[in-house]
């Protein structure tokens, strides 16, 4: 083959096998074991879409494949590369087993050149298990845990000389754009060669093209060679939520001029900094406003389902809201192209969540002390993942290495946490590192965010007020509530809660990443959606009133409903949540979406002084 990056389309039709008690693990992934009578099924999908009576389904599962070059290698290298397969996966090529993987959501690759075959047809198989094993992230779920191959899968091929990863921060210096580009360079001919690197960077709508020539450089025989460089590049637009401009950018690889290797992306050019505990992009402070979303359709559930992605953020934008929370767990890189698009700042996490929880019925992996320091590594391997695959997105503004630990029964996942944010900024020290806690309310102990550039918290003051923790249900026959009087616990959980919070830590901005109030869609009571209302507005009321002086960012949780694990959350019992401004079919919104609409496009006053609530219960 000559030339240059090759890629094949491996998704659409492949073979099928539901495998609970592991019986195919000697057979299924052989060329001589007969899948004909397995039944047929388009990739990406989960476990759910695969077969009648799938739904929830735990355990192992078999894809198979068979597939032709339209051309030989020729010298090149092959990989076989998979987007994000759940939770564990091992693939055999031609009777060879080539790796395994038990990274979820996100990418990995394995080179197949010794293995794959030009002259013949190739058998790829992949056995999934969605089973987490002890200290394995997702160290507790907060949704419904689906398996399966659940993004693309591809054929590379590419030259013995490869530009083999990139990474790139493209910041805003004055006027000027300013590039710092971390390229990773792998030459798999035994003698050295001499190569070039260039950046091309032009405006999306065909404007004005900057070629960047990067410099000569010699690679050893079988060896590999980071390449970094800064560089200027003159007056640019920059990157915001309300004028998100963005550049097509593509690096060549080049030896004696001839093209070896092609990667294209895209830029935008934005500074992110702190100013006496306030963010500033672009020199000015902003007020990150929005929701958490899961990555959730009703169509392909956690399968990747773009189209229905950029539905959901064009009205998340239209609300009034600039900021997402992508959680808690990398998301397709698709998703995180729509919010460059759009203008969607993002808040990005790796899944090490509910780290300690074990008492959900949806089952958490528990504490074990032991399990430290591989849960550590596999939270810096998942990190740099993650940094390495989303670094160039403008819209990508917080790193977040955890959510809601269980830092207050366990220091060590303290001092855990602290070590993730310390080595997550040397991973990319251009934007601000963050962890998200639940404990942070009653934790004593002034050490619990030394770290973080923005501290992060989460509470639901409503929900355990209106459930009886701190008060009553509302009086039968209740038919007007005055959300100043009715939810006052709440409005002083926050105020002085945060006020708290910033005596311990002035220097840092502050920002509720979840807040909001379950319903159930069309009743009335203590979850109907009336109540949500004015939960919604009271919360949503207090938190805005605290950014002049208090607050960076208040986030809802969520924008739609979505599955829970089995058993649901204490003290629910629900298998889809009852958390959602959306209906998880996006046909209906609940009553609070447009009190949020009014709040989030009028500087945080009520929409309504008083709200009708009829025969609440």
């Amino acid at each position: 083959m000559s030339v240059a990056l090759q890629m094949y389309d491996l998704c659409g039709p492949w073979r099928f096998q539901v495998d609970p008690g592991r019986a195919g693990d000697e057979r299924y992934s052989q060329r001589s074991y007969n899948a004909a009578g397995w039944p047929e099924v388009s990739l990406p999908c989960t476990f759910d879409d695969c077969a009648p009576g799938m739904e929830r389904y735990r355990g192992t599962c078999w894809f198979r494949r068979e597939f032709e070059l339209s051309e030989p290698v020729d010298g090149g290298r092959a990989s076989l590369c998979f987007e994000a397969v759940n939770y564990n996966a091992a693939v055999w090529l031609n009777d060879r087993r080539i790796g395994e993987n038990h990274d979820p959501f996100l990418p990995f690759e394995f080179d197949i050149t010794d293995v794959i075959s030009s002259q013949n047809s190739n058998l790829v198989a992949i056995r999934v298990d969605n089973t987490r094993n002890r200290g394995q992230f997702p160290l507790f779920e907060g949704w419904l845990g689906q398996g399966g191959v659940l993004r693309e899968v591809s054929l590379k091929i590419a030259t013995d000389i490869d530009l083999k990863s990139f990474c790139v921060v493209a910041e805003l210096r004055g006027t000027d754009g300013w590039i710092e580009s971390m390229a990773t360079l792998t030459n798999h001919r035994r003698e050295s060669a001499w190569i070039s690197l260039r950046l091309n960077i032009s405006q999306i709508d065909g404007g004005r093209i900057l070629e960047l020539d990067l410099g000569r450089f010699e690679i050893g025989g079988e060896s590999t060679r980071e390449i970094l460089v800064k560089k200027s590049i003159g007056h640019v637009s920059p990157w915001s939520p309300e004028s998100p401009a963005l550049y097509q950018a593509q690096f060549e690889l080049l030896n004696h001029g001839h093209i070896l290797s092609q990667k294209d992306f895209r830029l935008g050019f934005r500074k992110l900094e702190i100013r006496k505990n306030r963010v500033f992009l672009n020199g000015t402070q902003i007020f990150l406003k929005g929701f958490n979303r899961h990555e959730d359709s009703p169509r392909t559930g956690m399968a990747m389902d773009l189209s229905m992605a950029r539905r959901d953020f064009e009205h998340i934008k239209s609300l009034g809201a600039n900021t997402v929370r992508l959680c808690h767990y990398p998301h397709h890189p698709g998703e995180i192209d729509i919010c460059d698009d759009l203008g969607l700042i993002v808040i990005s996490e790796i899944p090490l969540n509910g780290w300690g929880i074990a008492d959900y019925p949806g089952g958490g992996l528990g504490w074990h002390v032991e399990d430290v320091p591989g849960i550590i590594d596999t939270g810096k391997r998942q990190l740099a993942k993650l940094v390495g695959r989303d670094m160039h997105h403008p819209s990508i503004a917080f790193w977040s290495v955890c959510n809601e630990p269980a830092e207050a029964a366990h220091p060590e996942i303290v001092e855990s946490v602290r070590e993730l944010i310390k080595y997550g900024k040397t991973l990319d020290d251009s934007r601000l590192w963050t962890h998200v806690s639940n404990n942070w309310c009653n934790f004593e102990q002034n050490n619990l965010f030394l770290e973080d550039d923005v501290i992060c918290v989460n509470g639901y003051p409503s929900l355990t007020q209106r459930l009886g923790h701190h008060g009553s249900d509302l009086p039968a026959g209740t038919e007007y509530l005055d959300a100043e009087t009715d939810f006052t616990y709440s409005k002083l959980y926050w105020a002085e809660n945060l006020n708290r919070l910033a005596t311990l830590y002035p220097d840092q901005p502050i920002m509720v990443t979840e807040f909001g109030y379950p319903s159930v869609q069309g009743t009335a009571g203590p979850l109907g959606e009336d109540i949500q209302v004015l939960a919604t507005q009271a919360e949503l009321q207090v938190l805005l009133s605290l950014e002049k002086n208090l607050l960076s960012g208040a986030l809802l949780w969520c924008y739609a409903k979505h599955p829970w694990p089995p058993g649901g959350f204490k003290p629910f019992t629900f298998e889809l949540s009852p958390y959602g401004y959306m209906s998880r079919d996006r046909k209906t919104s609940m009553k609070a979406l447009q009190v949020i609409r009014d709040m989030f496009n009028d500087s945080g006053r009520p929409a309504t002084s008083r709200l009708q609530v009829v025969k609440a219960l």
